[in-house]
């Protein structure tokens, strides 16, 4: 009989990103790699698999299956929950014995250790939060009285015993997650040194001039969120097909895939990633990879550049056949980045959502990988608990009466300003509008954008007073607007009807104010 023991660090997002202390997040992100490098260095030969957060490891008696597991947890790093299952079978064996009744039973297990149903004499890490927190970093844990640590900014701050450590580690060790091979050994080529920036507000600092030096820069910061689609699924099918063995193989796979897109990706934004950074003649790469652990991706990067950079980080991963769906939220580098993140991660679950019912219309066969990858994003200006897909019914879609001339109720409508999520090819072809529309100037556009908020009547008021007037050479003027008017041919200029034959309200949607907001956010004279 062999023992079996899964691993799985909880909350790995919550675990990293506690902080906007840039040094201290990546240097939690070096701990969660490092932990599964060494169990795989202290059990080589029992250890399957190991990445993204997962350890599943095979022994040929519970005792030393259980000493296993209590040591792992012992030297995980500090501030880590890690939940635990344990399953017993002969592997090759059909029936509950076989590598995939195993998995599955060791996912129900884990499921339950996670949603409590344990004793509290299960859990051999326990975690409190303090009565009173001093942390300057994290400002959740006391300080540990060791000392103050110099901030960015070079002041003393105090820092507890689960930020200190991150600090050290983030600063000794090449800045980068160690599981970036790839990536690092290009950056490396560079000659970049520092390779990344050292701070979420050089990540946004416009390049230095010789007037501008050192100055702030009021540019905002995207941070991008990758999830690959429907990986569980395919987990499940590689060891129900190939057991275990497969599962190991897979996961080395999956990693050299996602480094090599990862370093096409610096080859493409190359030289435009070479900026100045606080001082002259300071250069870094501005995409800041944050975590990058088997199918979770996080990355920040100034908001200009993300558009290009997830169109061409969905294709890579669907060249390689893992189609993936982008979940963006853009905001002050100064915002909570763990609310940055979880709010992206809603995002992700949007486009999801719309990937799986397009599946379900077309059939799966029928869509291609790049058909499969879909972008949602959001411009966060509200606050810190706000959900971005409630925000934008509240300030996208407005519901009401059609007034006539004279003041007459008409018709109930429905006015949608917004229709994302987006599948990737149509993302494409928003941000290929938006560089036609971006001759106009940006008065114009602005006012274009909030008549279209306004709804159907308030953007045709807009384009037949504002843009035509009685001026027949404002035809030629505003040549990409009216391009996009006679692309449909509806009742509402820019507007599309999509009311269903069994709703009894009429129902309109357009897709500019996207493609306005992604030029806005992109155009160098914004």
């Amino acid at each position: 009989m062999q023992h079996y023991v899964l691993l799985d660090a909880i909350g790995i997002q919550k675990y990293i990103f506690d902080t906007n202390t840039l040094r201290i997040i990546i240097g939690a992100s070096q701990f969660l790699d490092k932990w599964q490098q060494e169990c795989s260095k202290r059990w080589p030969g029992n250890v399957l698999v190991s990445g993204g957060g997962n350890i599943l490891a095979v022994f040929d008696n519970k005792t030393d299956a259980d000493s296993f597991r209590k040591e792992a947890i012992n030297i995980a790093p500090a501030g880590m929950e890690i939940a635990w299952a344990n399953a017993e079978g002969k592997p090759g064996e059909t029936g509950p014995g076989s590598d995939n009744a195993i998995w599955n039973e060791l996912q129900k297990r884990i499921s339950l250790f996670k949603s409590g149903n344990r004793d509290f004499s299960d859990y051999d890490q326990t975690f409190f939060q303090p009565v009173t927190p001093g942390c300057h970093y994290c400002g959740v844990r006391s300080r540990d009285g060791k000392g103050a640590l110099d901030d960015y900014n070079n002041k003393k701050q105090p820092v507890c015993s689960v930020c200190r450590p991150r600090y050290d580690k983030g600063g000794r060790t090449g800045d980068v997650s160690t599981s970036m091979g790839k990536l690092w050994e290009y950056v490396g080529n560079k000659q970049f040194d520092p390779p990344f920036p050292l701070d979420l507000a050089d990540l946004t600092r416009k390049e230095n001039t010789a007037e501008n030096v050192g100055e702030a820069s009021h540019d905002l910061m995207a941070v991008v969120v990758v999830d690959l689609n429907d990986m569980g699924e395919k987990i499940k099918d590689v060891v129900n097909k190939e057991g275990f063995k497969g599962l190991n193989s897979f996961s080395q796979q999956l990693k050299l895939d996602i480094d090599e897109v990862f370093a096409a990706l610096t080859d493409d934004f190359t030289p435009k990633s070479e900026w100045c950074g606080r001082k002259a003649n300071d250069c870094f790469l501005r995409l800041r990879p944050l975590l990058l652990g088997g199918d979770d991706m996080a990355l920040a990067m100034p908001a200009p550049l993300w558009p290009e950079f997830v169109n061409n980080l969905l294709r890579g991963l669907a060249g390689k056949g893992y189609p993936a769906c982008a979940g963006v939220v853009v905001a002050k580098h100064t915002f909570p980045i763990n609310r940055l993140v979880e709010m992206a991660e809603e995002l992700v679950g949007s486009a999801k959502a719309m990937v799986r019912y397009r599946k379900k219309i077309a059939g799966e066969s029928a869509l291609s990988a790049e058909y499969q990858c879909a972008v949602d994003w959001h411009v966060h200006q509200e606050t810190a608990f706000g959900s971005p897909l409630a925000i934008r019914k509240k300030h996208f879609v407005t519901k009401g009466l059609r007034f006539s001339r004279d003041h007459q109720a008409g018709e109930a409508i429905i006015q949608a300003a917004t229709c994302r999520p987006y599948l990737l090819q149509d993302f494409s072809d928003l941000t290929e509008t938006g560089r036609k529309l971006s001759v106009i100037s940006n008065s114009k556009l602005f006012a274009l954008y909030n008549a279209l908020r306004s709804g159907c009547q308030a953007t045709r008021d807009f384009l037949t007073y504002v843009l035509l007037r009685d001026d027949n050479e404002k035809l030629t003027s505003y040549s990409p607007v009216w391009a996009e008017v006679l692309k449909n041919q509806s009742k509402w200029p820019m507007w599309e009807d999509f009311s269903g034959p069994d709703m009894d309200v009429q129902a309109c949607r357009t897709q500019m104010p996207d493609v306005l907001e992604l030029l806005f956010l992109t155009r160098p004279d914004k």
